[in-house]
């Protein structure tokens, strides 16, 4: 964001970390109810891209580092620089747009990373406009190989289908997407639950810590799309995709729904997970304190008994008694 300060409104330019590679993979899909084709090709310093009027397109950008290529696709679908801003601000909020010849929708697709075990955030932002679909991506990822498959194999309703179907899907799994994280949180949770009550541990409440900030991190992508869905039932929203899909964005609207009464029970249950450590920590503590105070209960009396024959007065009768020790021993044993 910080690159954008000082700049006009509409001033393209990309706020991500720059990426080491320049050629950016663009996949063309078209199809309808007779064909299916795919064109695949990268970006370096131009492209060119023909838009089939009698099929589906789906055009597919894995990269938004390069200025030059959200500006070419801007002149080509006639794209307001405003929402091209958008598009190349990586930290921009999810939101959906309704111009006069578009719809943008700019939404955040988490992904697990294997290797470093943690969860990535991308941006990633689709633009409707006629019988066309472009989806900006920030690198290329495999979110939606199972549909690109669909379509290739000519399986399923989709290649039957038009933008609009093609947008719920694509949408749809992003959501499902959410679904898989909320389940690992929940699983993550659940052992961290055990775990405390179990065998409590300092770590533990650094795990805590770490949970929660990924489940708050998971709050602002998930909250937003409450807003979207309400604009779907928008007057302009049917014009651009039609009655036929009601039916399929009201259940992509019960899912998210879903996504986001299930985060507030995250932030919830990570509130929780935090006053369960800290309840099990002093309950802990609680039992230790109790037996110090039956240590202390046993050996306040001894030590009495030895500093008050400890003192080094002359005259202490017990002190010359033949038995004198032995009777203080047993004295001390009696009150153990």
């Amino acid at each position: 964001m910080k690159k954008k300060i000082g700049l006009q409104p509409g001033s393209l330019v990309y706020t991500g970390k720059v990426l080491e590679t320049v050629e950016i993979p663009i996949t063309h899909y078209f199809y309808n109810n007779k064909i299916s084709k795919v064109i695949s090709d990268t970006y370096s310093d131009g492209f060119s891209i023909k838009i089939d009027e009698k099929a589906t397109n789906w055009i597919d950008v894995a990269g938004i580092h390069k200025v030059s290529l959200i500006e070419s696709f801007g002149k080509l679908l006639q794209i307001d620089s405003l929402i091209l801003e958008d598009i190349l601000n990586n930290k921009q909020r999810t939101k959906l747009e309704i111009r006069d010849n578009l719809i943008c929708i700019i939404l955040k697709v988490i992904l697990l990373n294997d290797k470093a075990e943690e969860y990535e955030y991308e941006q990633i932002s689709f633009i409707i406009q006629g019988n066309t679909l472009v989806s900006f991506q920030e690198k290329e990822n495999n979110i939606f190989t199972d549909i690109k498959r669909q379509i290739e194999n000519r399986n399923g309703k989709i290649v039957l289908k038009k933008t609009d179907y093609l947008l719920y899907t694509l949408l749809d799994r992003v959501v499902d997407n959410y679904f898989l994280i909320i389940d690992e949180l929940e699983e993550k949770i659940d052992n961290l639950e055990n775990k405390i009550i179990t065998n409590i541990s300092k770590a533990d409440f650094e795990d805590i810590l770490e949970l929660k900030k990924e489940i708050v991190q998971l709050k602002k992508a998930v909250f937003p799309l409450k807003e979207i869905i309400s604009k779907f039932l928008d007057r302009k929203m049917k014009e651009f995709l039609g009655e036929e899909i009601d039916i399929y964005l009201k259940d992509l609207q019960d899912h998210i729904l879903i996504v986001n009464e299930a985060t507030d029970t995250l932030v919830s249950r990570s509130a929780d997970l935090i006053q369960l450590y800290h309840s099990t920590l002093s309950t802990n503590m609680n039992e230790i304190m109790k037996i110090l105070a039956m240590i202390s209960t046993i050996f306040i009396p001894l030590s009495f008994i030895a500093g008050l024959y400890g003192m080094n007065f002359q005259v202490m009768p017990e002190l010359t008694w033949k038995y004198g020790y032995y009777f203080v021993l047993f004295i001390m044993f009696i009150i153990f």
